[in-house]
């Protein structure tokens, strides 16, 4: 059996959708990805020039000897937005955020 939402919950839904419509007109998302080779030393890694100190992340590529990287954005807008929601409403804020 499904318990309907209470009042609340359909106060956080409906801030949760605004925010999905509103993120929607300012939104420039942009990607960059890349295919490196990995070489393992004491404690890390390095991809091409860039040195990584963490033998966990060397330990999770061990048996590996290249690797894709991703960076994705949503663009400088959306954190101009999330911090003008903060001052406004903290709950508007982190719904834009989430």
């Amino acid at each position: 059996m499904r318990v309907p939402p209470d009042s609340q919950d359909a106060e956080l839904i409906d801030t949760v959708r605004e925010a999905f419509t509103k993120l929607e007109n300012f939104i420039m998302p942009r990607f960059v990805y890349g295919r490196f080779p990995i070489v393992h030393f004491d404690g890390g890694i390095e991809l091409s020039g860039a040195y990584i100190y963490s033998e966990n992340i060397a330990r999770l590529t061990s048996r590996s000897n290249e690797c894709y990287l991703l960076a994705f954005t949503l663009g400088a807008e959306v954190d101009r937005q999330i911090n003008i929601a903060q001052q406004r409403n903290m709950l508007d804020g982190l719904a834009l955020d989430s």
